[in-house]
Parts: C-alpha cells; sequence; structure tokens
C-alpha cells in the first residue's frame, strides 16, 4: 500500500462485481474512496471488510447514497465512513470532500 497516495477514487456499483472488487484494489493503494451503491448493506459490510484489511485503518471512506436521514448519516459512520452524501449528491459538498486533506474531519 502507498500511504502516500492522494488520488481520490469514485466508484459506482461499488457494494457488487466488479465495483467491488475496484474499490478493494484501490483501498490497497491508500486511495481516498467515494463509494456508491444502492445496495446500503452491501456497502457498509464493503466499508467494514475494507476498515479490516491491513494498513486501512486510516483510510477514508466516503459513502453516497439515496438514504439521508440523520440515522442513515449515523450508521454509516458507525461502520467506517469519515462523510455520507445523499443523492443527488450536491456539489459543494462533494467539492469539500475532495478538498479537506487526509486526517481531518470532514
Amino acid at each position: 500500500m502507498n500511504a502516500m497516495n492522494t488520488e481520490t477514487v469514485l466508484i459506482t456499483g461499488a457494494s457488487s462485481g466488479i465495483g467491488l472488487e475496484l474499490a478493494k484494489c484501490f483501498a490497497a493503494d491508500g486511495c481516498r474512496l467515494i463509494l456508491v451503491a444502492r445496495n446500503r448493506d452491501a456497502m457498509e459490510k464493503l466499508a467494514e471488510e475494507l476498515r479490516r484489511m491491513p494498513g486501512m485503518s486510516h483510510a477514508v471512506l466516503v459513502a453516497v447514497s439515496g438514504y439521508g436521514q440523520e440515522a442513515d448519516k449515523q450508521r454509516s459512520q458507525a461502520v467506517g465512513f469519515a462523510q455520507h452524501l445523499t443523492k443527488p449528491v450536491d456539489l459543494v459538498q462533494l467539492k469539500q470532500v475532495l478538498t479537506t486533506p487526509r486526517g481531518q474531519r470532514m
């Protein structure tokens, strides 16, 4: 893993198939991940799996979901997402996510 990687990768369909495998690969490379999926449970399972990978405790994961209630955002945070954006994504929020230095709270 390249701990100094500053790349941000947006992955749609992150809860299964190619999207799931790409999420794992880019996470292993130390990229900041913005994960988009229709299946919230599968996306949360992915976040938990990524957090268990060696060297991934510091990874920045951002959820993008159609679920936007406060309870949904708290649920995302509980499984390891640093930020939860609701579809359609507000461009100001997305810019904030993309420009926030690692290690700072979003």
